[in-house]
């Protein structure tokens, strides 16, 4: 490669970016609109509250936890309703508009705490917006954290 020859291709490209009006508004403008536009976009939206029913098939443990999240989203984004305690109920709370989402504590969760074992929790979502119920996934998610974290003795949680 001679540097001559690299310099002289460099040098048409630039002459050339530098008449061509639209691909320099591509370069350059193009970006700060869309940037501009997203800012004001994020700028608006607001925290959407999200209404979440818990569905407790476990009993006093189950309802232990319930009453955990419940305080937890006191003062938070999340609202939380009892759903019963049919986990098959679940979609139907989403279907008839009582939910956003349904948390299920499913029968044996408190005997997997106890025991060590992981315990599962089911979230159930309508599905229809992806992008939105992953959001409000994510609430519960902070809401389930400050629970637990709050009933946790000082040392535990340390």
């Amino acid at each position: 490669m001679n540097a001559r020859r690299v310099m002289s291709v460099t040098r048409r490209i630039v002459d050339q970016f530098r008449r061509d009006h639209r691909t320099l508004g591509l370069m350059f403008i193009v970006p700060l609109v869309v940037t501009a536009l997203l800012g004001w976009v994020v700028r608006d939206s607001t925290a959407a509250e999200t209404r979440l029913a818990i569905v407790n098939a476990d009993g006093p443990p189950g309802t232990f936890l319930a009453n955990a999240l419940r305080d937890a989203a006191a003062s938070g984004t999340v609202v939380v309703s009892d759903g019963g305690s049919d986990p098959g109920a679940a979609r139907t709370l989403i279907v008839d508009d009582v939910a956003d989402l349904v948390l299920i504590i499913p029968a044996g969760f408190g005997e997997d705490v106890v025991a060590g074992v992981r315990p599962v929790l089911r979230i159930v979502a309508a599905g229809v917006e992806p992008a939105n119920d992953a959001g409000r996934a994510a609430a519960v998610q902070q809401l389930l954290a400050s629970a637990i974290e709050a009933t946790l003795p000082a040392k535990a949680a340390a």
